[in-house]
């Protein structure tokens, strides 16, 4: 197991100082243009009806705002907010993951990682499921995700896993990390990503129990099947840290978080958001 550590400082590549910005994914397309898309809105939790748009040529400089995505109403009787996406490439072609509550998670695919048309189809609903990353591990796909899950017949937060050959058919869940730390009908575990590297495997996730720090919380283990259970089980603490992303770009790793609500960092408004992006080592 290695030690993480922040390799200089951030560096904001993302303002929106009019709007409130959330949960939030970032991608290099086949081009080598990077995407942030985001939960984007006033503040309030009505707002939340698109996903803001932002493209740039380098990861540590300014990113231009596009239009939002996914702009279309959604169907009568169907919660329109759309949170938490997720976007990989496979085979040339883009998919676009996303939540809508309580706990639906669908996929967008498209040719052009700038247009996404329509809102996609229902890849699986189950309780608060949110939050997805998906990453390519010995020719499969891992879908990781958080979710209130029974455990012993409690409600957990956890992260749980799903395994698919091409994005489209999944399998039922594993339980990949749950927190003891009490009881929860819905995660205060969030946005949940899953990097190897080195001698293993590093699960990042925001640990909202830890909201006096706005901390995101990191696990280890040597296989990306299960991580370390129970109350503090984490190896690393990343403080200030809301919705982490860790994307890699060269010989070096770097970690974006998103600001904005008074939750996701120091200085907070509603009305203003942000994403950062700082190098990160393992030592």
């Amino acid at each position: 197991m290695r030690t993480l550590r922040l390799d200089g400082p951030w560096r904001r590549i993302v303002h929106y100082p009019d709007r409130h910005l959330n949960d939030f994914c970032l991608f290099r397309d086949l081009a080598g243009a990077w995407h942030a898309i985001g939960i984007v809105g006033t503040g309030t939790w009505d707002s939340e009806q698109t996903l803001f748009h932002a493209v740039g040529d380098d990861l540590q400089a300014p990113f231009t705002p596009l239009p939002d995505v996914l702009a279309e109403p959604a169907a009568a009787g169907v919660a329109p907010q759309k949170h938490a996406p997720f976007v990989i490439c496979r085979e040339g072609v883009y998919h676009l993951f996303y939540r809508r509550p309580p706990g639906t998670i669908l996929r967008v695919s498209s040719d052009d990682p700038y247009t996404w048309k329509g809102l996609g189809e229902v890849v699986f609903a189950r309780r608060d499921a949110r939050d997805v990353c998906i990453i390519e591990v010995d020719g499969e796909y891992r879908m990781i995700y958080c979710q209130s899950e029974i455990v012993d017949g409690v409600p957990r937060s956890a992260i749980l896993a799903r395994r698919s050959a091409d994005l489209s058919v999944w399998s039922a869940p594993e339980v990949l990390h749950v927190d003891t730390a009490r009881p929860a009908e819905h995660s205060y575990l969030e946005s949940p990503y899953l990097v190897p590297e080195g001698d293993g495997w590093y699960l990042f996730c925001r640990h909202r129990l830890l909201d006096d720090r706005r901390a995101t919380t990191v696990y280890w283990a040597e296989t990306p099947d299960r991580f370390p259970s129970g109350e503090r089980a984490w190896c690393a603490e990343i403080p200030n840290c809301h919705a982490p992303e860790i994307v890699r770009s060269g010989d070096h790793w770097y970690i974006a978080r998103v600001s904005g609500p008074p939750h996701a960092g120091p200085g907070g408004l509603a009305d203003e958001g942000w994403v950062d992006v700082a190098r990160l080592t393992f030592d």
